[in-house]
């Protein structure tokens, strides 16, 4: 078993900015910690649910409404996170985010990925103290 993190950030920013997907990425590459580029994938919340490692138990309707930015096992700053939730905020800013710190395991020996309401602003927390298996949605407006 590892554990992971990854946001999941609002589909509509696609629908906003067609070079969305080349967006992140030039960011990304712009962080000084260049393990971050090797760690990090995106793709649609539908596909990370159907991965065998994935334990996903959170309703249907919001593999449409979100991608997933996938750090693997790379635990990005709170430095970085606020920058990249402001800049995502500056383009969006009427959605929401979740933070994912998940156990990964082919066997699926391991609790049920579910939905936290906590409302906690990313500031007051570390990445790493994010509630294991628990998806946890910020606002995009309170980076702007």
């Amino acid at each position: 078993m590892s554990r992971f993190f990854c946001l999941l950030i609002p589909s509509k920013l696609f629908n906003i900015d067609k070079n969305f997907s080349q967006k992140i990425q030039e960011r990304i590459k712009k962080y000084p910690d260049k393990q971050l580029i090797l760690y990090y994938s995106l793709l649609n919340l539908k596909d990370f649910a159907s991965r065998q490692d994935i334990n996903l138990d959170i309703p249907s309707e919001l593999y449409n409404r979100y991608h997933v930015l996938d750090f693997s096992f790379y635990f990005p700053d709170s430095e970085f996170l606020q920058d990249l939730l402001s800049w995502l905020a500056n383009i969006y800013s009427y959605g929401n985010v979740g933070l994912l710190t998940y156990w990964s395991d082919h066997r699926q020996r391991y609790p049920a990925i579910t939905l936290d309401q906590t409302g906690k602003i990313i500031t007051d927390l570390s990445v790493k103290e994010l509630t294991l298996d628990k998806i946890f949605f910020v606002p995009l407006k309170q980076y702007i």
